[in-house]
């Protein structure tokens, strides 16, 4: 008897690229699923935060958490 070793994961697109351009895995699109995620910016709660440490949470929270 054949052994498949099959599985499922939910995954996002860019972490399968490569391995779906050379067909060790396949996509295949979920019906009804709509993509619900949380995005969430954690960091070290310090005094003095670095220029680019600042720079960065100031980017993240106008343009993704705005």
């Amino acid at each position: 008897m054949r052994s498949f070793n099959i599985g499922i994961a939910v995954l996002p697109r860019r972490s399968i690229a490569r391995e779906t351009l050379t067909g060790e895995l396949r996509q295949l699109e979920l019906p009804g699923y709509l993509n619900r995620r949380r995005i969430c910016l954690v960091y070290r709660e310090e005094k003095t935060l670095s220029a680019a440490a600042r720079k960065f949470n100031q980017y993240m929270s106008s343009q993704v958490f705005g």
